[in-house]
C-alpha cells in the first residue's frame, strides 16, 4: 500500500500513458531483480519500494545541517549496528575448558531461542513418491494431533546399508525452490544433493507455504512474548534432527547441513543444537547480524532482527559454539549480504581456531547475488565425508 500511496503522488498529474509506462518501468525492475538477480522477492520489493520513495520525497538541494547522531534514538542504532569483538572469553587454553564453554552456550540456546512448543509430537508420514533417482516423502509434524510444520525426506534409490545425510533449510520463498525449481534462488539444492547420493531432509518454514505467507504475523505476535518466528523454526529444527538422527538408513558419521539465507542461519544453528552434524555449507548470510539487520535493516526482512539473538549467539559466536567441523561459508559476489563482511568476520575468528588448532571456514565468493551456490557445496561434502565420486 505504501508503494502504490506513492506511486500515485508521483503521477496524479501525469498524462495515462505516463502512469502505465512507470508502473511496467516498476514491474519490469521487480522482474529482473527476482528473476535474474536472484534477490527474494521481499527484498526486491524493498528495493524497488526505496527507489519509488525517493523520487517523491525528492533530493535535499543541500545537506542538513545536523549529524545524525544528534537526532534523538540515531545513536543507539549506530552503536547497535556497528563492529563488535567476539563475545568470546579470553581465558580459555585448553581442549576441556572449550567444551565446557561450548556446552554451557550449547544449552543456554536451547533455554533461550527455542519456542517451548507443548503436546505430544507424532508424524504422519504420505506414502513416498518414486522419481527418477529418488524418493521423496512428505512427513507432517503434529502436536497432539494437530498439524504444526512438515518436513520432506529425500532418499536415493538402492540397497546401500548406510548413506551420507544433509539437512537441507528453506530460505524466504516455498518449499519447491529446494525441491523442483532450479531456476529460483534457492536451486532445487534438495533434489541435487538427493540425485549425488545424499539422503535429504528439508524443512519447511512455518508460515511460508504455498497457501500463504504470514511468517510476520507470527513474528509480531510472538515478539510479545519476547520470542519471534525464528524461535519456532529453531524448535521445529530440533524435531526434524531429532527424527534424521533416527533413520536407520543414514550413516551417522556423515551428517550435514546446508542452506542459503534465513537457511544459512538453520543450517548453522543446526550446528549449535545437535554435536552430530560434522559439515556445513552456510550460504547468503555469514557476517555480524549487527551489521545485517541493524545497521542494513532497510535491505532484508525485519524477522531477521531476532529476540534474544545478541551478544552470545550471534553468527561468529555460534561458529566458535559449533567448532571443529567442516565448514563452507559462501557469499555471492552482489549479495545483500556482501562477501566484504563475510570475510572480515572469517578474519575475526581465525586467531582463535588457530589457537585451539581448527581449521578457518573454507570462504568462496560466487559471480552471482543472493543464490545457493550448489556446486560449490556438494564439493565441500564429499570431501568433508571423503566421497571420492
Amino acid at each position: 500500500m505504501r508503494m502504490f500511496s506513492s506511486f500515485m503522488r508521483i503521477t496524479h498529474k501525469w498524462p495515462r500513458f505516463g502512469r502505465v509506462l512507470l508502473a511496467f518501468c516498476i514491474v519490469f525492475a521487480y522482474g529482473v531483480a527476482v528473476g535474474r538477480l536472484h534477490l527474494p522477492p521481499y527484498s526486491a520489493l524493498k528495493v524497488v519500494y526505496t527507489t519509488v520513495a525517493s523520487l517523491v520525497n525528492g533530493t535535499p538541494d543541500s545537506p542538513p545541517t545536523y549529524a545524525p547522531t544528534t537526532q534523538p534514538g540515531l545513536a543507539y542504532i549506530e552503536r547497535e549496528g556497528s563492529p563488535s569483538s567476539l563475545h568470546f572469553p579470553d581465558n580459555l587454553e585448553t581442549i576441556e575448558e572449550l567444551n565446557f564453554w561450548q556446552d554451557t552456550r550449547r544449552l543456554l540456546f536451547s533455554q533461550r531461542m527455542l519456542y517451548p512448543l507443548t503436546g505430544s509430537v507424532t508424524i504422519d508420514r504420505d506414502q513416498p513418491v518414486r522419481l527418477s533417482s529418488y524418493s521423496q516423502q512428505r512427513c507432517t509434524v503434529l502436536l497432539d494431533g494437530i498439524p504444526e510444520f512438515s518436513f520432506y525426506r529425500l532418499s536415493p534409490h538402492g540397497d546401500a546399508d548406510l548413506l551420507p545425510a544433509l539437512a537441507v533449510f528453506m530460505g524466504h520463498g516455498y518449499i519447491n525452490q529446494l525441491l523442483t525449481d532450479p531456476n529460483s534462488y534457492q536451486r532445487a539444492a534438495a533434489k541435487t544433493f538427493a540425485e549425488a547420493g545424499f539422503i535429504v531432509y528439508v524443512m519447511e518454514n512455518i508460515g511460508m507455504t504455498p497457501h500463504d505467507n504470514n511468517h510476520l504475523c507470527i513474528d509480531q505476535a510472538l515478539r510479545m512474548t519476547s520470542r519471534g518466528w525464528y524461535h519456532l523454526l529453531f524448535a521445529h529444527q530440533r524435531i526434524m534432527l531429532d527424527e534424521m538422527l533416527s533413520d536407520p538408513r543414514i550413516d551417522k558419521k556423515r551428517i550435514g547441513a546446508a542452506g542459503v539465507s534465513t537457511g544459512g542461519l538453520l543450517a548453522l544453528t543446526a550446528l549449535v543444537q545437535e554435536p552430530q552434524i560434522s559439515a556445513a555449507s552456510i550460504q547468503g548470510i555469514f557476517g555480524s547480524m549487527r551489521i545485517s539487520f541493524v545497521r542494513d535493516r532497510k535491505h532484508h526482512c525485519s524477522c531477521g532482527a531476532i529476540p534474544g539473538l545478541l551478544p552470545e549467539f550471534d553468527l561468529p559466536e555460534m561458529v566458535l559454539v559449533s567448532m571443529p567441523r567442516s565448514l563452507h561459508i559462501a557469499n555471492g559476489e552482489h549479495d545483500g549480504f556482501p562477501p566484504e563482511e563475510a570475510s572480515r568476520v572469517i578474519e575475526q575468528l581465525k586467531p582463535i581456531m588457530q589457537h585451539f588448532g581448527f581449521t578457518a571456514p573454507h570462504f568462496t565468493i560466487h559471480p552471482e547475488a543472493h543464490t545457493f551456490d550448489v556446486g560449490n557445496a556438494l564439493i565441500h561434502f564429499r570431501q568433508a565425508f571423503d566421497l571420492h565420486r
